[in-house]
């Protein structure tokens, strides 16, 4: 069910910013950046049906996410372990592995 309140905060926080750069830039089209946000959310989609039969990157992610028991500062350098640290940042506020992954394809 977090899944669901994920969505609605990264769609509010999206049009908020959307309407914050307009206001700064006029070349800002919001409806085309709105676009692109759900057309991300389209290939999370995909990648999720893809990822409940197939190895996925995501499924590590969370593993190493769930079995993290150190000081997060030993993951703040790029790469993997980037990911690593946001990851189990994700975790520690009880996100699920399907709402990491729609925060990672925001």
């Amino acid at each position: 069910m977090d899944i669901l309140v994920v969505f609605i905060v990264l769609l509010l926080f999206t049009q908020v910013l959307l309407k914050s750069l307009a206001r700064k830039h006029n070349f800002v089209d919001q409806k085309l950046l709105m676009g692109v946000f759900f057309y991300h959310l389209i290939f999370f989609g995909i990648y999720y049906a893809y990822a409940l039969f197939n190895p996925s990157d995501s499924k590590a992610y969370f593993f190493v996410a769930t079995q993290q028991t150190g000081e997060f500062i030993e993951l703040f350098e790029s790469g993997t372990n980037f990911i690593n640290l946001l990851a189990t940042l994700l975790y520690q506020i009880n996100l699920s592995y399907e709402s990491m992954m729609l925060v990672f394809a925001w």
